[in-house]
């Protein structure tokens, strides 16, 4: 789950940094979103906020939104 955590937050910084279209990043964001509201990857990914803070911060950034944002809209 931790190399799924890895991914998800190399997806959202391949999206921010636009090496990835809208269309891609509307279906790599519903499977973040999905995936993260079960409750095993939910209790996993608290963890590893804990205990890791600041690792993920794309996919943290990502979260505060509701995974609502777009990285590549973000300001930098």
């Amino acid at each position: 789950m931790f190399n799924y955590l890895d991914l998800s937050n190399e997806q959202a910084y391949l999206r921010r940094i636009k090496r990835v279209s809208k269309a891609r990043w509307k279906e790599w964001n519903e499977g973040i979103r999905n995936n993260l509201s079960k409750p095993v990857f939910r209790e996993i990914w608290e963890e590893v906020k804990e205990r890791a803070p600041n690792e993920f911060t794309e996919l943290e950034l990502l979260e505060k939104t509701g995974f609502g944002d777009d990285p590549a809209e973000r300001r930098q």
